[in-house]
């Protein structure tokens, strides 16, 4: 800059390039009711966590004019926090981000705003209750006729986190994956005892769920004491139970005049058949089984002979219904 003068109602600017800026001179207010307030968003957490802020600095009452005040907020040791923020209304604050503590200087109008967002990392090693407040201050010469208002804290407890896990049995497919709180993916490889790698907060809540079901064979999974509330000890007895889906084997006979055609399922399973049309043996198989329909008596009363197409092979995730026996 080359120079800073005013004109009139004006500030202007002025550069080597020519005119800079030019905005209005907006005086100072002689009194206002500055008030702050603080917000954790969360009350409990886990060190290394990571927690959010916020701080809300208004002016309440300012006349038409602007207010100047400094905004502080010095975090313990136990927290490192990156800072930003956003203005509404007139007023003016150090957007970010950056690191470190807060301590900025802002102008403020009447009804204006300035919100701090703070994400801060709570150290490994902290233990106990983190105790953080922030400040707003007039500026020398304006006064504050409710200094009640001018800072805010919000304690955060810390506790200690404990694992939530079980036992799967049953398990004959691939692909099972549970989660917990409906995050913190776990693929299940087999059967046996099983652990979320993300602890839950003493006092916070955990809740088990199958997010994919295995597959070849098709199965089913359920859980059992899958849902409560962490009270100082690992969470080891969610049960988790996999069967394997079933299905049905059938298909449809033709040309059949005689009596007593039987027919059979993996050399069993007797199935009589009394007439032209489709059937199913009673006996349902699970997903990945063999199958192999026969005939195990031929009709009689008029000598016919039957024969099977379609008859071998392996269910699949669905009922078999191709299988056909037709009669000479």
């Amino acid at each position: 800059l080359t120079s800073v003068t005013r004109a009139g109602d004006r500030m202007i600017a002025v550069g080597d390039g020519g005119v800079v800026r030019s905005r209005p001179i907006t005086p100072y207010a002689a009194t206002s009711d500055l008030a702050i307030s603080k917000t954790a968003a969360v009350d409990a957490a886990v060190a290394g966590d990571t927690v959010s802020y916020e701080i809300l600095v208004e002016n309440l009452t300012g006349g038409a004019g602007l207010v100047a005040a400094t905004v502080t907020d010095t975090p313990p040791g136990t927290l490192g926090c990156t800072w930003t923020c956003a203005s509404a209304g007139k007023a003016t604050c150090r957007r970010g981000p950056w690191s470190g503590n807060l301590a900025d200087h802002i102008e403020i109008s009447e009804g204006a705003t300035a919100l701090y967002t703070a994400e801060c990392v709570i150290d490994q090693a902290a233990t106990g209750i983190i105790v953080n407040t922030a400040t707003v201050a007039a500026a020398t010469g304006i006064t504050d006729p409710v200094p009640g208002n001018n800072s805010a804290s919000d304690d955060i407890e810390l506790r200690l986190a404990y694992s939530v896990g079980g036992n799967v049995s049953g398990l004959a497919g691939s692909g099972l994956v549970l989660q917990n709180n409906a995050g913190d993916d776990l693929p299940i490889g087999g059967n046996g005892g099983f652990a979320f790698t993300t602890p839950v907060i003493d006092g916070g809540t955990y809740s088990v769920s199958v997010l994919t079901q295995p597959t070849s064979p098709n199965q089913i999974c359920s859980v059992s004491n899958g849902s409560g509330t962490i009270s100082g000890s690992n969470v080891t007895d969610v049960t988790v139970t996999c069967v394997t889906n079933t299905y049905t084997v059938g298909g449809n006979v033709s040309g059949l005049s005689g009596s007593g055609l039987t027919l059979q399922n993996n050399a069993g399973d007797n199935l009589v058949i009394g007439g032209d049309g489709s059937f199913t043996f009673p006996t349902s198989m699970p997903d990945g089984g063999s199958y192999t329909v026969t005939i195990l008596t031929q009709p009689t009363n008029l000598s016919q002979t039957c024969t099977v197409s379609n008859g071998v092979g392996a269910l699949s995730g669905a009922n078999i219904t191709n299988a056909v026996s037709y009669t000479h």
